[in-house]
């Protein structure tokens, strides 16, 4: 990934402004072979920054863990509150592109780490476990639920914001029982859920 060709993006949310840095559409395109997700800035990360800008109170001061970051739009809205934001994804390119938007921004509280959420590794030190749009594939779901149950044995807090598809259904019915709020939005046309789970 050129970070030199890199595109940047305005997101307006409702108390701050963040520049975000993307590949071209041609970039996404030419890598069609590969699945790139990460690359994309979809309804559901939109969603999910507005919600914590709107109610920070769910990361201020936190240790906060971005699993699937993608380009990172929810880990550094969720700076300028937290303690530190992890921002990770499994994607060299989307780090590349995490760490250009880091810089330009002087988010100097963010981390970029290259994490499986399959094997997060156990040192890592957070309270508050950031995910959106990461239940996509009913192929990855048994490991993620695992992981997700791990943290909410431990203790965590999970903001997850998730559209509001039919195969993200059967993902998340297990984890109700566990729902301390629900917030329902339309970004772009795409309904979407954020859950905080505890």
């Amino acid at each position: 990934m050129q970070t030199d060709l890199l595109n940047t993006r305005q997101v307006l949310l409702p108390t701050q402004n963040i520049v975000l840095y993307l590949p071209p559409a041609t970039a996404i395109s030419r890598n069609s072979g590969e699945e790139m997700y990460w690359a994309r800035l979809w309804p559901t990360a939109l969603a999910m920054a507005a919600f914590i800008d709107r109610q920070p109170e769910w990361v201020r001061g936190q240790r906060c863990l971005e699993l699937g970051a993608g380009l990172g739009l929810v880990s550094f809205t969720a700076a300028r509150y937290a303690a530190s934001v992890l921002a990770s994804d499994l994607s060299v390119d989307s780090l590349l592109v995490m760490e250009k938007t880091k810089q330009a921004g002087a988010f100097d509280n963010v981390t970029v780490l290259q994490i499986d959420w399959a094997a997060v590794p156990t040192e890592l030190a957070f309270e508050v476990v950031l995910l959106s749009d990461v239940n996509y594939d009913p192929a990855a779901f048994a490991s993620l639920s695992a992981t997700l149950r791990m943290f909410l044995q431990q203790g965590k807090k999970i903001i997850l914001g998730s559209p509001q598809r039919l195969v993200a259904k059967s993902f998340l019915q297990p984890f109700m029982s566990h729902c301390i709020q629900q917030h329902n939005d339309e970004v772009e046309g795409q309904a979407v859920s954020i859950f905080v789970l505890a």
